[in-house]
C-alpha cells in the first residue's frame, strides 16, 4: 500500500457490464499517472473501443521448449532434486508452452518420485505416453521408444 506505483489486474474484464466499463473509464480519468492496469483479454471483441483505445496492447506468446526446460532446470536445482533432460522435455511438451502448466506437472512428478529423481519413465508412466502418440508435441525428442 505504500508503494509509489500501483498495479491493478482486472481479470475477465470482457465480462464487465456497460456500467462497469463506464466506471472504469471514470476511474482512469481521475487516477494519477502512478497507476497501471493489466487487462488480460481473451475476448477483445467484448471490450468497448473506448477502453481498448486507452491501452497498450502486448501480445504474449507461448514459451518455447528450450525456455521451459531451462526454467524447469532452475526449479529442480533450487529444490535440490534431480531430473533427466528427457523427462523435462516431455514435461515441456505436455505443458504446451505454459510455464504454469509445466510447473504443475513438475510438482506432481516430485510428489510421486520416491528418490527425488524425475525420470523419463516416471513421466511416461504417469501420463500414459505411447511413443508415437505425441510426435506433434513441442517437447517430443523421441521419448517412449
Amino acid at each position: 500500500m505504500a508503494a509509489r506505483k500501483k498495479v491493478y489486474i482486472i481479470d475477465e474484464v470482457h465480462m464487465l457490464t456497460t456500467e462497469a466499463f463506464n466506471a472504469l473509464l471514470k476511474t482512469w480519468k481521475s487516477r494519477l499517472v502512478m497507476s497501471f492496469y493489466s487487462l488480460p483479454l481473451p475476448n477483445r471483441q467484448k471490450v468497448p473501443a473506448t477502453i481498448l483505445s486507452r491501452c497498450l496492447h502486448i501480445q504474449f506468446k507461448k514459451a518455447t521448449t528450450e525456455e521451459l526446460v531451462r526454467s524447469f532446470e532452475r526449479i529442480v536445482k533450487s529444490e535440490k532434486l534431480s531430473a533427466d533432460k528427457e523427462a523435462l522435455n516431455i514435461i515441456a511438451g505436455l505443458s504446451d508452452g505454459s510455464f504454469r502448466d509445466g510447473v504443475k506437472i513438475l510438482e506432481e512428478m516430485t510428489q510421486i518420485a520416491l528418490d527425488k529423481k524425475i525420470t523419463k519413465d516416471l513421466v511416461e508412466k504417469n501420463y500414459s505416453i505411447a511413443g508415437t502418440q505425441y510426435k506433434n508435441c513441442p517437447g517430443y525428442k523421441g521419448f517412449g521408444k
